[in-house]
């Protein structure tokens, strides 16, 4: 009847999915239908098809450049962590000696019974999902109540990580007013709960912290000069404060570790925590704390569904933080918004981590329709898509440190080649490509300045304002 309909500014894109205009909607189209018309479906354990191979290419040329060399698919965000906490755990398992990949009647490892039971670190408002186990790798929650899901049992220790907005003007940093740590631990030992989040010297990091909560910065890129903000006094009150609760959380293990599970892996959205509540997450703090997990053996785990993609500005998000997971995952924005998938992707290292001749040393995991070809098939088509400035005018070539590096490497490689060849070739190395911010910064801090804003957050496709209510 009338009134029945209603227009809607679909605002979240489709929860996120939407990545591609209406002009070139058609190349996924045609994509899809390729893809159905020559294979249908394939069954993918132990098989391959030309349109995984060109998906699981664009991935690894992709978001996973540089440090990525494997591929597992799945059908979204939720299942492709299940999965890399598998990865991880594993990992883990092999990085302690517990378990040791290869001819399982040479190599000894722990008998399964005998593998220790694990929790992951992760920080409080990171959301994975909706499956049962991402929801126990999730601090408590509305998402992990009673009312949605009886079962749920906490299996991490939960980080409060500080949070950058766009406040009156200025990119500030807000520390944890409680410390550091969500909730104390049994025999808390490092006093993260009580507000003393701070450094050796004895001052808290709020303290620490005083010109980034206060002066901050004119624009998020400076927020993000991590070079520049690495040699400063915060960054070493968060590598400290960071340092102490893990000392505390191993000796907590080592002195009962049925209460107290040894920590196996870092578990993070990455820079922007999405249905938590967009808030971007110190890139400094974020920066430190991956560092720290890496030179602990902790394997890295990101939830890149949300903030990859170029959805922050980077094909990876984890680039913006300039340091590299052992295990990253994408959906959402990898399909352009026609279709469901997902993939975890990973090291040669995770990889090796399940090598065996017995079926229980594999990854268990999948469904029917894993690396289903019209998906794959979208999804290639879509990063081709994200790439090419005809049909993506916001695309651009930027200038980096890192590029500079890569370019400074390639000419003198081509340098040395030309010298003993007759046959000189020229060689560029990879432009790093930046999506412009389709929100302009300016009239964000603008809209910071309202009486009843609290903040803004704006980076990449992401607008997202603070009411002072």
């Amino acid at each position: 009847g009338p009134g029945g309909i209603h227009l809607r500014f679909d605002g979240a894109a489709s929860w996120w999915t939407q990545g591609v205009s209406k002009e070139s909607q058609n190349r996924l189209n045609r994509a899809a239908s390729v893809a159905a018309g020559r294979w249908g479906h394939v069954m993918f354990p132990e098989n391959a098809h030309d349109a995984s191979l060109d998906a699981a290419s664009g991935l690894l040329t992709g978001p996973g450049k540089g440090w990525a060399t494997r591929v597992f698919y799945s059908d979204n965000g939720s299942t492709a962590m299940e999965v890399a906490v598998k990865m991880a755990m594993r990992a883990w398992y092999v990085r302690q000696g517990l378990v040791a990949p290869g001819d399982a009647r040479t190599v000894p490892s722990k008998k399964e019974k005998d593998l220790p039971q694990v929790r992951v670190l992760a920080l409080d408002g990171s959301y994975h999902g909706d499956t049962l186990g991402t929801m126990d790798m999730q601090a408590p929650s509305v998402f992990t109540g009673p009312m949605q899901t009886p079962w749920y049992k906490p299996r991490g220790l939960f980080l409060v990580p500080p949070t950058l907005q766009l406040r009156k003007g200025r990119w500030v940093v807000e520390q944890p007013a409680g410390g550091l740590c969500l909730e104390k631990c049994p025999d808390c030992v490092c006093g993260e709960t009580r507000g003393t989040f701070g450094s050796a010297t004895g001052n808290t990091v709020k303290e620490l912290g005083h010109e980034e909560a206060v002066t901050g910065w004119n624009t998020r890129a400076e927020a993000f000069d991590l070079k520049k903000r690495q040699d400063t006094e915060l960054a070493r009150g968060y590598k400290f404060a960071i340092n102490r609760v893990l000392d505390a959380a191993d000796a907590a293990s080592k002195k009962d570790p049925k209460r107290n599970p040894p920590l196996a892996a870092l578990v993070t959205e990455c820079v922007l925590h999405g249905a938590g509540g967009m808030d971007l997450i110190d890139p400094l703090f974020q920066q430190t704390l991956m560092r720290v997990c890496k030179q602990r053996g902790l394997p890295v785990v990101l939830d890149e569904v949300f903030a990859g993609m170029w959805r922050l500005g980077r094909e990876g998000a984890w680039e913006l933080l300039q340091e590299t997971p052992d295990i990253s995952c994408y959906a959402k924005l990898l399909t352009g918004g026609l279709v469901p998938l997902a993939a975890t992707v990973t090291t040669e290292e995770i990889f090796d981590a399940f090598r065996g001749n017995t079926k229980q040393q594999g990854l268990l995991h999948g469904h029917s329709y894993t690396a289903y070809p019209v998906g794959c098939a979208v999804a290639a088509e879509a990063m081709r898509l994200y790439k090419d400035p005809v049909s993506n005018p916001n695309i651009r070539e930027v200038v980096t440190e890192s590029s500079a590096v890569d370019a400074s490497r390639v000419n003198q490689a081509t340098s040395a080649s030309q010298a003993s060849s007759t046959n000189p070739t020229s060689c560029t190395a990879p432009a790093t490509l930046e999506l412009q911010d389709l929100w302009c910064e300016d009239t964000a801090r603008a809209m910071s300045l309202l009486p009843n804003v609290k903040g803004v957050t704006v980076i990449g496709c992401v607008l997202a304002v603070e009411i002072d209510d």
